[in-house]
């Protein structure tokens, strides 16, 4: 079997049929980023104009999502073009409907030559990542409170000495002594080997 080089149409054919959210950025001097191509996805995702394909990151027109969007991304290029390795971000985007949904932005440096020319951008949506995340911590906290009054609005701790203090004041208060297996100090050491 033989294999042939691709060609550019056949890269925008690929990245066009991937079930992801796929941009190339190309790097030019002076920090600028220019949109090489992106697929679908990226377009629904980011609500843009399919037809910015060459334009400079900065300028691209974004329907319904936060203004100061393209400037945290333009950030994070520079950042990645710098560190000259990957990295991932996490923003909330408002859509047309005015739901907020969470994207993640995973840029990948590409090198010719030991410089950076390109940014390979995945782009995914997180929200029912995100809204998991929150659940469990809201969660944890209900657990938490009903162990110890905490204040719903400062996360005060009621300490039964000193009032209401801090969540750290009362941490260093109350230190947490864990027994050694989850059992009491007289059972662990009744198993306890003798020397």
């Amino acid at each position: 079997m033989k294999l042939e080089r691709l060609g550019p149409n056949d890269l925008v054919d690929t990245v066009a049929a991937l079930p992801i959210g796929i941009s190339l950025l190309r790097v030019e001097p002076g920090n600028r980023f220019v949109l090489e191509m992106s697929n679908d996805i990226v377009h629904g995702l980011l609500q843009s104009d399919p037809a910015s394909t060459g334009q400079n990151l900065t300028l691209l027109e974004l329907k319904f999502t936060s203004p100061d969007l393209l400037a945290r991304l333009q950030e994070n290029a520079e950042q990645v073009v710098s560190t000259r390795t990957a990295a991932t971000f996490e923003y909330p985007t408002a859509l047309q409907d005015h739901r907020v949904r969470w994207i993640s932005y995973t840029m990948v440096p590409l090198k010719e030559y030991d410089k950076v020319v390109r940014l390979l951008v995945t782009i995914k949506d997180n929200t029912a990542l995100v809204e998991a995340r929150r659940r469990k911590s809201r969660d944890l906290a209900r657990i938490a409170s009903s162990f110890l009054r905490i204040c719903a609005w400062c996360s005060s701790v009621v300490d039964d000495e000193k009032g209401w203090l801090p969540v750290q004041e009362y941490v260093k208060r109350h230190p947490v002594h864990r027994p050694h297996a989850g059992r009491c100090p007289a059972c662990a050491s009744a198993e306890a080997p003798a020397t």
